[in-house]
């Protein structure tokens, strides 16, 4: 379940009645803008329903597919809509005459820029709300559904984790190198457009080398994927420590990928300026989602000894880790120093993030990470996200 406030309230598991769920909606959050629906399920009938009243969002799935859609987990329909009580009808009315038990996979009330409240499973499962609800609202939406709520903060323990499938464990990084790849690649053959950001680092390497030989042995295009970069160090393209030039000789290449496909940060450049650019080329191809960020479909992540992630390293300044720039010039803990680098808030943003977690000496730096009171750049951005995989050959 992906959670997206590290501190929030729960209105615990019960049996939603949709026509009261959304009746209590219009009138305890009535400063609400925007309804987001995303779900591997939606019929025809909804959708057209939806599309009708709707500013469609960036996942707008086939118009001549079959009556019922199943995408699978990484790529599901998406519909941004006007939060008004005439779509919450058109939903109430598609639960009842079809009787599914779900809706949809996630629903999201926004403010504005600004989220309100977090729906998994809908009608069936939990409701989460952010901090800034108040608790008096939070109590009479337990009243109404005949639950109780608590005020709670993300699992993201290693029990937790796996026992969601969110943790993978390999006896070695060849095994954790081909999974990844697999499951990208699969990914992949289920999407006419995809975006995704690479990261630099011993496993990408192996990454690399498996998603080359399995697409080559599968004769599977990667023409519709769009490639940008989590991270990459000021240096020239050509440069050894080049995260492009690392991609471009083992994925690239290989692959004869097209040009125009490839979205590099000019690590060559002023990092400031460079930061700039690479944000607006991001924008330029990626979706924003409510709170205007870029979406990126998926980030490939490894982790540092001192749990650091992209470029992102421990002792930033909470201001600096706040900011809302998509990406910033960082100076690094490690050579060579000065680096550009996704920040937090992109990150989160992701639809989905893969953290390619192997090699010695890593052990504490995951074992913190995944603590409630971790403090290394990854804790950080597991408890931002929630739902984030761990593909590991590191023993806890």
């Amino acid at each position: 379940m992906s959670l997206y406030w590290t501190s929030y309230w729960a209105l615990q598991e019960t049996e939603v009645d949709p026509e009261a769920f959304f009746r209590e909606l219009v009138c305890l959050l009535p400063e609400a803008t925007t309804l987001y629906v995303e779900g591997t399920v939606i019929v025809d009938e909804v959708k057209a329903a939806l599309l009708a009243h709707a500013q469609v969002g960036p996942y707008l799935p086939d118009p001549e597919a079959g009556s019922v859609q199943t995408l699978g987990s990484l790529r599901t329909q998406f519909f941004r809509c006007e939060f008004t009580p005439f779509l919450l009808r058109k939903l109430e009315r598609f639960a009842r005459t079809y009787a599914v038990p779900e809706i949809c996979d996630h629903l999201l009330v926004y403010a504005g820029n600004e989220p309100l409240l977090e729906f998994y499973d809908f009608p069936g499962n939990e409701i989460w709300l952010p901090l800034k609800v108040s608790e008096e609202q939070v109590r009479a939406l337990a009243s109404v559904f005949n639950t109780t709520y608590r005020r709670v903060i993300a699992d993201v323990s290693p029990s937790s984790l796996a026992m969601k499938g969110l943790m993978l464990s390999f006896a070695a990084a060849n095994q954790l190198a081909a999974t990844a790849a697999a499951e990208f690649l699969d990914a992949l053959a289920a999407s006419s457009s995809y975006t995704v950001a690479l990261s630099g680092g011993r496993i990408a390497k192996d990454f690399f080398n498996r998603v080359a030989q399995l697409a080559q042995e599968r004769r599977q295009s990667l023409a519709q994927v769009h490639f940008f970069w989590a991270d990459e160090r000021c240096v020239a393209p050509t440069d050894a420590e080049s995260n492009f030039r690392i991609a471009t000789e083992l994925l690239f290449q290989p692959l004869g990928l097209p040009a125009g496909n490839i979205h590099r940060l000019r690590g060559e450049d002023e990092p400031e300026a460079a930061a700039r650019a690479g944000e607006a080329e991001l924008r330029r191809i990626a979706p924003a989602n409510g709170a205007g960020l870029p979406v990126l479909d998926l980030v490939l992540l490894g982790m540092g000894e001192d749990g650091h992630v992209a470029s992102l390293f421990p002792g930033e300044a909470e201001d600096v880790m706040n900011s809302s720039a998509v990406y910033r010039a960082v100076t690094a803990s490690k050579p060579p120093p000065r680096r550009i680098s996704l920040g937090y808030g992109a990150l989160v943003a992701a639809r989905e993030v893969w953290m390619l977690a192997s090699g010695s000496g890593k052990e504490t730096a995951l074992r913190e990470s995944l603590s409630p009171t971790g403090a290394t750049p990854l804790a950080r951005l597991l408890r931002a996200r929630g739902r984030t995989r761990i593909f590991t050959d590191i023993r806890l």
